[in-house]
């Protein structure tokens, strides 16, 4: 059974992937996880510093588990990476501009 996409559920599953990946990526709880991440393994360690890289795997994670935007997990991925990366660089802007941040 598939569930309809709506605009409100795209929106929820770009939010719910920015999360997850903005957590992973910069959480300053996953700090410690990520740093024995990178002294396992470096490239391990690269992909949960990367919110890009992690964020496609996050996409074809949700399209898996939960549900798929373009019927593609592929495709969902890309849509994953493309849209965390905007929101990242977005948010990096304006925390950038924001003295008290």
């Amino acid at each position: 059974m598939t569930q309809e996409l709506t605009l409100a559920s795209l929106i929820i599953w770009t939010l719910i992937s920015f999360g997850i990946t903005l957590s992973v990526t910069r959480g300053k709880l996953l700090e410690p996880l990520r740093q024995k991440a990178m002294n396992l393994n470096e490239k391990l360690g690269q992909l949960l510093y990367c919110p890009m890289c992690f964020g496609f795997w996050v996409g074809i994670f949700l399209s898996l588990l939960w549900q798929s935007i373009s019927g593609n997990w592929i495709l969902d991925g890309f849509y994953s990476l493309a849209t965390n990366s905007l929101l990242y660089f977005i948010s990096w802007n304006l925390a950038l501009k924001d003295g008290q941040v």
